[in-house]
């Protein structure tokens, strides 16, 4: 089972996750609610959903007592969640 495998070494990952697939629903979603800004990354859209997917693997990582990578999630959620979807000046 090389997908179990691949769940139980992120878990243990002590790095930020990075998930294409997520990256790619945030850009359609941004997309349909009509960001118009090329940076993509002031976009509220984007926070919120990278801020919930952080988040859940903060917890995640924890429940496997990782705590270093617990609390970079849980730090990059924060930081996710504190976009405010303003164009940067």
């Amino acid at each position: 089972m090389q997908s179990l495998k691949q769940a139980q070494d992120q878990l243990q990952d002590r790095q930020l996750n990075n998930n294409r697939t997520m990256r790619n629903i945030s850009d359609k979603m941004d997309n349909f609610f009509g960001w118009q800004n090329g940076y993509k990354q002031d976009s509220l859209i984007r926070g919120i959903i990278h801020g919930c997917y952080h988040g859940m693997w903060g917890v995640l990582k924890y429940m496997a007592l990782n705590g270093e990578g617990s609390k970079r999630e849980f730090k990059r959620a924060k930081d996710q969640f504190q976009r405010n979807g303003r164009v940067r000046e």
